[in-house]
């Protein structure tokens, strides 16, 4: 190759680029918008900035990486959609010449020529990439608070931005040289770019991510890269595959070479090319491997579920660590507590420790391993005690941990802005070490997970002791009373504990005892962000002061006294990564006297910086720690460009939350009390949660709001199936299947109080067995009976229907009513008196409550009540196909009622009305009458069509075509005000409302006046001839979660335009639709047996809005 030429070709293609106004107009657009996105959303210079709902995300000043990150993915993004067409252009200018010219009678060699005009293309994009990150540092060090690290500019640029640009040229240059067209080159890469950018970046572990924006890239101060090793494979797959390909397109030039090596060019392309794909193959091979022992290990945990184990009582590690590997002696006392003899002993440890030797009663044995299970073939009586020692040593296997977890959850990739964090079980280095129970780092005989009933996971409350050898330079973390010895670090526990964690780092440990409590707060030292920069300074507190108070306010949120000794707070690597499991109501985060927050505060918001140790810190717990969902704000191109601006239009859309991962229950509940059932499972977490609900409402008003979203996808899948279903439905997603349980837990406590067990005994019962059976085991048959000598009931029989019965009661309710009657004096409050009909419709048999309340139940003001008065919450069983008439007179009641239906298949669930003093006298008889569905059968005269019925329709004038509305939107999206506000438009639209008519589902359809284009329309078939009088049911205007100038209380009534069809032909009706749900007559027509059909024009006034709920058809005469 001659270097003069070479040269030559590099001066012509940079002047011939630079000289194209149209690059230097998409470079400067591409600088702008990437500098001003990182002034705008990552730095202070606009302090006050906050258009879209993750500003604070992407103001994470504690992360210094994610400045040049950023620079390099959205320049990257931008930039391979200019190199695509420039370089497709350029070639192709080249191509155009005349037939003699493809001869190219020059002294150059094709090889000079191609790779001439390639480092002219990868000088000019390459410099425009460098300028672009100059850009970003200049933002970084300005405008940024977060510490400037250049050694991240440099991995970013070398590492991620120049492999995409050669892969994406060569990709250019061979398509432009096979295809020779211009269009069909431009075309076909663009598509191919979008293509594998938006769709396949997580494809088979990303081994498509030609820009590599897919992988993860985040680092951690305390252990570095992600998986660093898997990510430069990626990256230089992608590095020699581009070069490959842009050395394979010097021989798709279509130009007679004057340099006849072909022989050699080939061996150049295919060594590289062959380079490339053997590291394409090896991350790919990591990959499949990752996911074939997920599987096996998996299958291995299925195989051995069913068998009985033996329990740990006490279990002392002594453990050692030497680089990524760990050597441990485990002495364990074990116990048959079974009835039946034990014939195999099985211990879970994970698959990469190798056993060295075992003893069983100081006797040596052999055992067999299959993956991470250890059969040992020995007997244990009930009742008897066996010594077990076992040494192992070896590195840790994360593809042990969260098999129960849905490969959906287990891909999906958290990110930090736009970066992926990526993923980590745990750790075990000579810098750093974090190893959970899930792990199965020492022997258990009970698995963390079942991965056939991912929800029925067996405890073993055992005594932990742990000695840590050596690590005299490095802070000991774990459970228990530190006690510091002569070359070793000794953990005593004071309580049997579910699992015991070990972490090892370089922290800064701040501590203050109160009372019995000693609280420890441990930060990761700065590796990476030196300790000089602001985020690691202790803004206001040298000692974390606020924590005795967040731990009551921790005890007073969940309803319980703090059982441990310890409170310990640990920042963990920024991609250690845990998953929220319902039967714990929490994640792996949460272990017994320990909280491991992710590092500088990741994934948690606080008003402007991630995470300042300042007293914004105590806020950012608060929330962190006690509230059951957080937000889901990531960064998404379409959330970029859906500039919010205005703050109400968030109310118009579903917020994206998920559980919270760091909700400190289980430390409450899960990891103090076990209450064994084998044929309801779920019934632990129930009592953990009604105990939990028992505090939360002691002395406190409930008002319980509609249903929401979550509600009523849980409901839907509960018309169906049961709980029992539920719980082993690998198909649910989290959020359902959690919703599915809070509803049935509902549904268990309306069960036992129906059965004449009031709340308050139900709490005193649950808060007495759970303090006696502290950090042990109670057998479901233990309880039964003792619930069964204390209340006279069969828990059983409640728990086999909760558990089994599959379908929901639908009810049918009329004439609810409440008022006030006898109101002779103003300073003592009248009977209240209470009436309604209900039956159950269903096969089911279902629970309904008279609830009252000092506040509206819907929103509102506020009208207090002159009287003294009390609470009202009584529960009616309602058995299926039967009906009850009540009539009941209620002393010193609230002004606000509400019949709520509970879990049902009514929408919505209950029926609100506020208390009105009646005048005159009323009948006051009680009683509590059965009816049967006779008793509600339809007057023969009356004919309903409601908006839910078949022969509700809406019509397009003038169109062939008609449509159902209700068919194109799933539960959720056809109701919309149940989950946000509704704005009406120029299309008809269900919504919930407790004045519109239904049996079942109260609603109706509305949508902005138009000028006659649609309509609703309700179609009836007549079997009488004779006279009838037509109504329309308008409900009242104060729509809930409907914003509509109907709602103004200026607005006295508003036209609404009918067309009735009769015997007589077509007429239109104009009504005025006034401020209240009533009948309104539409007038008396003559009708001869046939199909009849009322439509509602969509004609009104402008602004305002068209309702359509129900048609009545009453026979009046012949």
């Amino acid at each position: 190759m001659n270097q003069y030429y070479l040269n030559l070709f590099v001066r012509f293609t940079c002047k011939i680029l630079l000289r194209s106004k149209a690059l230097w107009v998409c470079a400067l657009l591409t600088f702008c918008c990437v500098n001003l996105f990182q002034i705008y959303f990552q730095s202070n210079f606009i302090p006050d900035a906050s258009p879209i709902g993750f500003t604070a995300e992407l103001r994470n000043y504690a992360f210094p990486e994610l400045m040049p990150y950023m620079s390099v993915y959205l320049f990257s993004v931008l930039q391979t959609i200019i190199l695509l067409f420039f370089s497709v252009a350029f070639l192709h200018n080249g191509l155009k010449k005349g037939s003699m010219d493809v001869i190219f009678y020059r002294p150059e060699s094709n090889v000079e020529y191609i790779w001439g005009t390639i480092l002219g293309f990868i000088l000019i994009f390459g410099g425009m990439g460098l300028m672009c990150l100059l850009g970003g540092g200049l933002v970084h060090l300005l405008w940024s608070e977060s510490p400037f690290v250049i050694e991240y500019y440099f991995f970013y640029y070398f590492t991620l931005f120049l492999p995409g640009l050669l892969s994406w040229l060569g990709i250019s240059f061979s398509v432009t040289f096979l295809t020779k067209e211009r269009g069909i080159s431009v075309m076909f890469l663009l598509i191919l770019y979008f293509f594998i950018t938006f769709y396949t970046t997580r494809f088979q572990g990303g081994i498509f991510d030609i820009l590599g924006i897919g992988l993860p890239n985040v680092f951690s101060q305390a252990t570095g890269h992600s998986c660093l090793k898997l990510y430069l494979l990626q990256r230089g797959c992608w590095l020699l595959l581009g070069i490959g390909l842009l050395q394979g397109s010097v021989m798709l030039f279509g130009r007679i070479p004057n340099n006849p090596l072909k022989t050699r060019m080939r061996m150049i392309t295919c060594f590289l090319g062959g380079s490339g794909c053997l590291l394409g193959v090896i991350f790919f091979q990591a990959y499949r491997d990752a996911n074939f022992k997920c599987q096996v290990y998996s299958e291995t945990y299925a195989k051995f579920e069913p068998l009985s184990r033996a329990t740990v009582l006490t279990h002392d590690i002594t453990f050692q660590r030497n680089k990524n590997r760990m050597k441990a002696t485990s002495a364990i006392m074990l116990q048959n507590q079974r009835k039946e003899t034990l014939h195999e002993v099985i211990f879970y440890l994970n698959p990469a420790l190798e056993i060295e030797s075992m003893k069983w009663n100081d006797e040596e044995i052999n055992v067999e391993r299959e993956y991470q299970v250890i059969r040992v073939k020995k007997q244990i009586q009930p009742d008897d005690t066996i010594r077990v020692e076992m040494n192992y040593e070896g590195e840790i296997d994360e593809n042990v941990c969260y098999l129960d977890v849905p490969n959906v959850r287990l891909q999906d990739m958290d990110k930090h802005i736009a970066c992926p964090v990526g993923k980590r079980y745990a750790f075990l280095g000579s810098d750093y070490t974090l190893l959970l129970p899930e792990v199965l780092w020492y022997p258990v005989t009970e698995p963390p997970l079942n991965t056939v009933f991912r929800n029925r996971v067996s405890k073993n409350f055992t005594s932990y002791s742990l000695k840590v050898l050596g690590e005299s330079d490095k802070v000991v973390i774990s459970q228990g009373e530190r006690v510091p010895g002569d070359g070793y670090t000794f953990f005593r526990n004071s309580y049997p504990l579910t699992g015991i964690s070990i972490c090892i780092g370089d922290y800064e440990v701040r501590s203050i005892r109160v009372d019995s409590v000693l609280y420890e707060l441990y930060l990761l030292k700065g590796k990476f962000v030196p300790e000089s920069a602001s985020i690691r300074k202790p803004h206001g507190t040298l000692m974390p002061e606020f924590l005795p108070e967040m731990k009551a306010f921790c005890e007073e949120k969940v309803g319980r006294k703090y059982p441990y000794n310890y409170f310990r707070m640990i920042e963990s690597p920024v991609m250690f990564t845990s998953y929220y499991r319902v039967h714990k109501k929490g994640s792996e985060f949460v272990q017994p006297e320990i909280v491991f927050f992710k590092e500088r505060g990741k994934s948690n918001y606080v008003e402007k910086n991630a995470f300042y140790f300042s007293e914004s810190l105590r806020l950012y717990l608060e929330s962190w720690l006690n509230y059951d969902y957080r937000d889901k704000d990531i960064f998404t191109w379409n959330r970029l460009l859906e500039h919010q601006s205005d703050e109400l239009k968030s109310a118009f859309k579903n917020v994206n939350t998920e559980p919270n991962l760091y909700n400190i229950f289980p430390m409450f509940y899960w990891q103090v009390n076990d209450m064994h059932s084998g044929d309801y499972p779920e019934l632990e977490m129930a009592f953990f949660l009604l105990a939990k609900y028992f505090e939360d409402t002691c002395g406190s008003q409930m008002v319980v709001n509609q249903n929401k979203m979550m509600d009523m996808v849980a409901l839907d899948y509960l018309r169906s199936q049961s709980l029992a279903d539920a719980v082993v439905d690998k198909t649910l997603h989290l959020e359902i299947l959690n919703q599915i349980f809070n509803v049935k837990v509902n549904e268990l406590l309306d069960r036992v109080v129906a059965n004449g067990v009031t709340e308050e005994q139900l709490s005193v019962f649950i808060s007495s067995l759970m303090q006696k059976y502290r950090f042990e085991r109670i057998e479901y048959e233990d309880i039964n009976q003792s619930f069964s000598d204390e209340y006279g009931v069969n828990l059983s029989a409640i728990l086999s229907a909760w558990h089994k019965n599959a379908g929901i009661p639908v009810y049918i309710v009329e004439d609810f009513d409440v008022r006030r009657i006898g109101e002779d004096r103003v300073d003592q409050a009248p009977l209240v008196l209470v009436r309604f009909r209900i039956f159950n419709d269903s096969d089911v048999d279902g629970v309904v409550n008279i609830q009252s309340s000092r506040v509206p139940f819907l929103p509102g003001a506020v009208t207090s009540s002159i009287y003294e008065t009390k609470l009202v919450n009584l529960r009616f069983a309602i058995p299926a196909k039967t009906g009850k008439h009540v009539s009941l007179l209620l002393p010193d009641s609230p002004d606000y009622y509400a019949l709520k239906l509970n879990v049902c298949g009514n929408i919505p669930d209950r029926i609100y009305t506020k208390l009105y003093s009646r005048a005159g006298d009323f009948d006051t008889l009680q009683y509590i009458r059965e009816f049967d569905r006779a008793c509600i059968q339809a007057d023969t005269n009356e004919i309903i069509v409601d908006n839910e019925d078949p022969g509700f329709q809406v019509i397009k004038s003038g169109a062939n075509y008609r449509f159902l509305e209700k068919e194109e939107q799933g539960i959720t999206d056809k109701y919309r005000n149940m989950t946000h506000w509704l704005v009406p438009d120029d299309r008809w639209r269900y919504f919930i409302d407790d004045n519109a008519y239904g049996k079942s589902v109260r609603s109706a359809v509305i949508r902005e006046s138009g000028k006659g284009v649609t309509c609703a329309e309700w179609s009836v078939d007549l079997k009488r001839e004779g006279r009838y009088e037509v109504f329309a049911y308008l409900p009242e205007y104060t729509y809930s979660q409907v914003l509509t100038k109907n709602r103004n209380p200026d607005v006295i009534s508003l036209p609404f335009t009918y067309i009735v069809s009769s015997a007589n032909g077509e007429e239109e009706v104009t009504i005025q639709a006034k401020q209240k749900h009533e009948w309104v007559s539409l007038g008396v027509y003559n009708y001869t047996p046939g199909h009849y059909s009322i439509k509602l024009s969509d004609k009104g006034e402008t602004d305002y809005s068209i309702v359509a709920d129900a048609i009545k058809w009453v026979y009046m005469e012949q």
